[in-house]
């Protein structure tokens, strides 16, 4: 994964993934990755709707320091009502702006890509980070990020493990 490719891109957030990388102190590696990070405002909404959480702390410090630019959400298109209102706000943003989409959620990255969108994730995210040498290692990221809850396919986490070069041999 080459991070020059992400370097000019915006990137649109959604809530889950913003959400992760708040909770692993990687917001401010976001601002470094990508030219600009933009999230609507139903997505911030959702951010921040356990304010007394520091992940939504962590996020609202991030709006605050310009990492994170808040702007209104737009009228979703009728083929993406299956999804949540932040997934919809966000994929139109993206449409909007030729945006590189930050999104987990399985449906709405089944959505995103079929709108031709290009959609990273949460774990990409951390495996640009390191290819750029932003982080040292995913590992200990990824470890913190399954122990505070964030829901991540153990195949997809030894992918990204085996991506990052970090994957341990069987002894």
């Amino acid at each position: 994964m080459n991070s020059d490719s992400f370097q000019h891109e915006l990137l649109i957030a959604d809530t889950g993934p913003l959400l992760a990388l708040a909770r692993v102190e990687m917001l401010p590696v976001l601002a470094v990755l990508f030219q600009r990070v933009f999230l609507p405002d139903v997505v911030l909404e959702e951010c921040l709707a356990k304010p007394d959480r520091q992940d939504a702390e962590r996020i609202r410090q991030a709006v605050n320091s310009g990492i994170l630019t808040v702007t209104a959400t737009l009228r979703a298109r009728p083929q993406l009502s299956d999804l949540d209102r932040g997934e919809q706000a966000a994929i139109e943003l993206a449409i909007q702006k030729h945006g590189c989409l930050l999104l987990d959620e399985r449906r709405g990255r089944r959505a995103a890509k079929a709108l031709h969108l290009k959609v990273i994730g949460a774990l990409g995210v951390l495996l640009l980070a390191k290819s750029s040498g932003k982080i040292p290692a995913v590992s200990p990221l990824l470890h913190r990020l399954q122990a505070s809850g964030y829901f991540l396919d153990d195949s997809l986490a030894a992918e990204g493990l085996s991506l990052a070069g970090e994957l341990d041999s069987p002894s």
